[in-house]
């Protein structure tokens, strides 16, 4: 019920905000980081933010919300009001996981959140443990070949697996297209400038950018992917 209020709120706050993103922005723009200061993603977040700003003509705020599993912040953003000016930093990978292993969540990723733009994919790392007599990974691979007990993870019935952390920008839902759109071209071409790309890259993180349409599709294909994983897992918050 409440979600309906919300939509219902937000679609009448919507008639009152101008139709073009002409006006836009006029003030501050603030965007949530649903992790703590110093970590990956409050980096990426300062990194965009800052030359983002620079496009918008406005600073971009960064507004640290930790808790629950990166949900707090989510669900703040989802209650913010949709005038353009609430951005999130939102690892979509993360969300797209919580959407299967939370029973209950205050807000809903696909209903409740836009899409924006991709920013970032982070690299994984494979780990051994040190006693383990391999250095590289053909020779991981070949041990795992000697071990006819140990399938793959497509061999255990999770066919073309693959694991990426994405992250990306989302702003309520509601908010208005002329905004969304002039968000995303600010922050692609933000991400694109060789300077930021450089940035980005001496931090760790691939660059990325997108049109809201395929975030939106890769955010519905993540939640589809790691449903079953979820469930296969048994974990529980």
């Amino acid at each position: 019920m409440r979600r309906i209020a919300r939509r219902v709120l937000a679609a009448l706050f919507c008639l009152a905000l101008p139709a073009t993103a002409t006006e836009y922005p006029d003030h501050p723009v603030r965007m949530i980081v649903p992790f703590t200061p110093a970590g990956a993603t409050d980096l990426l977040a300062r990194i965009v933010g800052e030359r983002l700003g620079e496009k918008l003509g406005q600073p971009v705020v960064i507004d640290n919300r930790p808790g629950a599993g990166a949900n707090l912040g989510a669900g703040l953003a989802a209650r913010a009001r949709p005038d353009g000016y609430t951005l999130l930093m939102g690892p979509a990978s993360v969300y797209a996981i919580s959407a299967t292993l939370y029973s209950k969540l205050d807000y809903d990723l696909i209903n409740d959140l836009v899409p924006v733009s991709l920013v970032a994919n982070v690299p994984h790392v494979l780990l051994v443990n040190v006693d383990l007599a391999v250095k590289s990974v053909p020779e991981l691979i070949q041990m795992a070949k000697k071990q006819p007990d140990v399938p793959t993870v497509d061999e255990s019935g999770l066919k073309g697996y693959s694991a990426h952390s994405w992250l990306g920008i989302f702003v309520p839902a509601g908010t208005p297209k002329p905004i969304v759109e002039r968000l995303q071209r600010d922050l692609t071409a933000s991400i694109d400038e060789p300077k930021s790309r450089a940035r980005l890259m001496e931090a760790g993180f691939e660059p990325r950018s997108s049109t809201p349409a395929a975030f939106a599709k890769l955010v519905r294909e993540e939640i589809e992917k790691w449903r079953p994983i979820v469930k296969m897992s048994g974990a529980t918050p």
